[in-house]
């Protein structure tokens, strides 16, 4: 057994069996290989049967039986494809925002005898002076047919930019996704307000209510042009759902406004929506005992198919905001404009000044100002969540193999 993973502790990646992105760490991230963040083509060595742009379509493919004996036409399938005899083909992807990448998936959904039997995975480092630094993280890696290939890299410190992936011997891959989190480039000063809570600035949904849809960031990405795009609630039956989400901004800043998008919600926009903020230095503030949650914007009507801007004037200096929605129904998205509080404005890493009865008083404007407090360490806490995930994928995947020596012995 300890042979087994020793063996896959050699390796700079951790190959998952998972199923479904919800199975796996890289759900709490977003795909930086997305269409709707901004990911385009740069270049394509063939794509003679299936463009290569449908690699970062962000719906996914329809599934098909696996089934190796239905009929499988080339051209027909919802995914980048190459000519037949094709040694070896790549794609190259500029990256939506410049982020750390967590782990990617190699997705075949659709492909069958058509799928690519390796593939390579190159990630160009984030430079200054716009040289490109190539790093091979996925090295002519086996890629099953028809099935979601998804790899943790154990290395998440380089910031990329770009991504080209390589398969052999040719065929067709139907979605390449890069999780991780964007890394903004903040300007040291600025005049004018930014949108904290906006994926391509690093922000990210760290917790929610509602299991089935919320783990998501969607609402936090621009550019929805579908409900399917945004955050749509169940129902409400005896009593109001209420659910809400909990939002870690791409830097601690000081707000200005909110705004509120129901674009494309139009019978099913909720009533109201609520906005509580809190800093902490936890990447989840729940394991923060020292956090407290301030009311930003009370119970506020939204309008459907709209946007609703609320104007926010406070100095209080926030990590995380949490956004309900009451009683239900869907946003597109959710925007947060202030100013971020830069490393180089302080060195100072502590939490906003409180008073003893802050647990009574939410008021914004009884809030102390606090502009100088720099970005919470976090990434030490992704870093130790993705290395327990990358641990219980070598059991899993050490515990199957002994399993299949023990059925063919």
């Amino acid at each position: 057994m300890g042979g087994v993973q020793s063996y896959f502790a050699v390796e700079p990646y951790v190959a998952l069996t998972a199923n479904d992105l919800s199975e796996t760490v890289m759900k709490y991230y977003i795909n930086l290989a997305s269409k709707r963040l901004g990911a385009s083509i740069m270049d394509a060595s063939d794509d003679f049967y299936g463009a290569a742009e449908r690699l970062i379509a962000d719906q996914d493919p329809a599934k098909v039986p696996d089934d190796e004996e239905q009929e499988e036409r080339d051209g027909h399938h919802n995914g980048w494809q190459t000519k037949r005899h094709v040694e070896r083909a790549s794609v190259a992807i500029q990256l939506g925002a410049r982020g750390r990448i967590y782990g990617v998936d190699i997705d075949t959904t659709g492909f069958i005898n058509g799928a690519p039997t390796t593939a390579t995975v190159e990630c160009a480092r984030y430079h200054a002076k716009g040289v490109d630094m190539w790093d091979t993280v996925l090295d002519d890696v086996a890629i099953k047919p028809n099935a979601h290939n998804y790899f943790l890299f154990r290395s998440t410190d380089p910031v990329y930019t770009k991504a080209r992936l390589t398969v052999s011997s040719g065929g067709g891959v139907a979605r390449f996704r890069c999780y991780g989190e964007a890394v903004p480039d903040w300007p040291k000063r600025s005049h004018r307000p930014v949108n904290l809570a906006s994926a391509h600035n690093g922000a990210n949904i760290i917790c929610w209510t509602d299991i089935k849809q919320a783990n998501k960031p969607d609402i936090l990405i621009d550019g929805g042009q579908r409900a399917e795009d945004g955050w749509e609630t169940p129902r409400s039956r005896k009593e109001p759902r209420n659910d809400f989400v909990v939002i870690q901004l791409g830097s601690p800043g000081t707000l200005n406004s909110i705004v509120i998008s129901t674009a494309h919600f139009i019978g099913n926009a909720p009533q109201a929506v609520s906005v509580d903020g809190c800093y902490s230095k936890e990447e989840n503030p729940e394991y923060d005992y020292g956090a407290t949650w301030h009311e930003i914007l009370r119970e506020e009507a939204i309008n459907p198919d709209a946007e609703t801007k609320f104007a926010i004037t406070t100095d209080q200096v926030f990590t995380h905001l949490r956004l309900t929605i009451h009683p239900d129904g869907g946003i597109q998205q959710f925007s947060a404009y202030g100013f971020p509080c830069l490393e180089n404005q302080s060195t100072s890493h502590s939490p906003p000044p409180s008073s003893p009865d802050d647990d009574n008083n939410h008021s914004p404007e009884s809030l102390q100002p606090s502009p100088s407090i720099i970005h919470p360490t976090s990434l030490k806490k992704k870093r130790q969540r993705l290395a327990a995930e990358r641990a219980t994928a070598v059991i899993k995947e050490a515990n199957a193999i002994v399993q299949r020596k023990r059925r063919r012995s």
